[in-house]
């Protein structure tokens, strides 16, 4: 299967479970996905700043390891 790199934008969709997750999931099937550095910066800047609550943090540990 070939790599693929998500942005922080789409990452942030399937947190979210924003109505657009669901086309990007297609997209990616058969792929492996991954993220930047850059990409993990943002997301925890972005909880950070939204002051996230433990169960969020734990979606987002989660999320990335996957």
């Amino acid at each position: 299967m070939a790599e693929i790199i998500l942005d922080t934008n789409i990452v942030s969709y399937f947190l979210r479970e924003h109505s657009l997750a669901k086309q990007y999931r297609t997209m990616i099937e058969n792929h492996v996905p991954s993220v930047s550095f850059m990409t993990v910066a943002e997301l925890y800047e972005g909880g950070y700043r939204a002051r996230w609550n433990d169960e969020r943090w734990d979606e987002l540990e989660i999320t990335l390891l996957r």
